[in-house]
């Protein structure tokens, strides 16, 4: 068997990268080899691939081994392990992290988005009840939103004159 998990840095702001990062942990009877394995991002809404790409095989960096084909935006992300070695999974871990940037496209300025970000990880067998298909397909719910920022102001006091000047400190804190 396998268990998986999705996650993300969401929220994040347009023209930001969200990070995701998808583990597979395979059990110790598992009979699928890292050779087989096809990993897709679905890229939703336009988002954009930039090449930050990390793949982690039983504590091994396996990155460089990787084929990677990028048709982002408005296709997928696709990383082929066909030249990553024929290593059983059994009892090992796989963890793949990456960047996608929300673009003008993704959405519009001044606005926010929530939407779920589908991968999946096509391990090339098939038989159990709960993966007929042989394709683990993993979702996180992420949200972009629109960049924020607070305002201080400190050392006005009261005015007393409408000439007098005063010192102030103006504070900008970004929020988003």
């Amino acid at each position: 068997g396998v268990t998986s998990d999705k996650t993300s840095s969401s929220p994040t702001e347009r023209c930001a990268d969200t990070t995701y990062t998808n583990t597979y942990n395979f059990s110790g009877g598992s009979g699928v080899v890292l050779s087989d394995l096809v990993f897709t991002e679905q890229a939703e809404l336009q988002q954009v691939y930039n090449g930050n790409l990390s793949v982690i095989f039983d504590s091994n960096d396996i990155t460089g081994s990787v084929v990677v084909t990028n048709t982002t935006p408005g296709g997928t992300l696709e990383l082929d392990f066909s030249g990553a070695g024929n290593d059983s999974m059994a009892g090992k871990t796989l963890t793949i992290t990456y960047d996608l940037t929300a673009t003008d496209n993704t959405q519009a300025a001044c606005s926010s988005n929530t939407f779920y970000s589908w991968s999946s990880l096509n391990i090339g067998s098939s038989g159990s009840s709960c993966l007929g298909d042989g394709i683990i397909h993993e979702t996180t719910e992420v949200n972009i939103g629109t960049p924020s920022m607070s305002v201080s102001v400190n050392g006005l006091g009261q005015i007393f004159h409408k000439c007098e000047s005063k010192t102030i400190t103006m504070t900008l804190t970004q929020t988003s």
